[in-house]
């Protein structure tokens, strides 16, 4: 599995982690008045209309600051030391998801404090979002 994840340049813990998008509360709360899927309603959609690729649309899915609800560890300081940049990664992952980048599928640019910089400096995944070599 490390190999696969390798090919979508999600190098370790970090990576993986900072794929986080949104806490069960913040999920249960955006779909609580969709419909279950279910064998007598088995849709799946794999692409939102346009109209929610855009901020106000699908992108307020996104609500990375739930993340030490999810994992606190991660954000006090007790965590392992493979995630201590976390709150960075998710720093830029907030930045990229706010500037639609994952819709138009092109790097883009996004302004990020230092110690975002540094996450960026450790991860391939962050970088070939950010068009970093």
């Amino acid at each position: 599995m490390r190999e696969e994840l390798r090919t979508i340049f999600v190098d370790g813990p970090l990576d993986l982690l900072g794929t986080y998008v949104a806490s069960s509360s913040t999920l249960k709360r955006l779909s609580a008045r969709t419909r279950a899927v279910t064998d007598d309603f088995p849709i799946m959609e794999y692409q939102p209309p346009r109209a929610q690729q855009r901020p106000g649309g699908i992108l307020n899915v996104f609500h990375v600051r739930d993340a030490p609800q999810w994992c606190p560890r991660c954000f006090d300081g007790t965590g392992p030391a493979s995630v201590a940049h976390l709150g960075a990664y998710l720093e830029v992952m907030d930045r990229l998801y706010a500037s639609g980048v994952f819709w138009n599928r092109k790097p883009t640019r996004v302004t990020i404090s230092a110690k975002a910089r540094e996450a960026v400096a450790e991860s391939r995944y962050l970088r070939q979002w950010l068009g970093v070599p």
